[in-house]
């Protein structure tokens, strides 16, 4: 994240998962994907690499149709997720 607090890393068994990492006591904050309601992404892309906005409090996650962006509290805990989907251009 923007102030060194939190890592955000992705892992991919089948489906893809975010997991957010507490850099202050290298402990899992959270986890978004696996076992919850919400897919990150299939396998049908690969890996991408989180980006987190700004200010810390979204990461976004890029696929082939899409962003999916993860809304995170202060303390990196997954608050929210939402999908914006990309127009096509062909």
């Amino acid at each position: 994240s923007p102030d060194g607090k939190v890592l955000a890393a992705t892992s991919a068994d089948g489906d893809q998962i975010l997991q957010v990492f507490s850099l202050g006591t290298h402990k899992l904050v959270s986890t978004v994907g696996k076992g919850g309601d919400v897919k990150v992404k299939d396998a049908s892309v690969g890996q991408g690499d989180p980006t987190f906005s700004p200010d810390g409090r979204t990461v976004a996650l890029g696929q082939n149709t899409g962003v999916r962006l993860v809304t995170l509290s202060k303390r990196g805990k997954a608050t929210g997720t939402d999908f914006i989907t990309l127009a096509n251009q062909g």
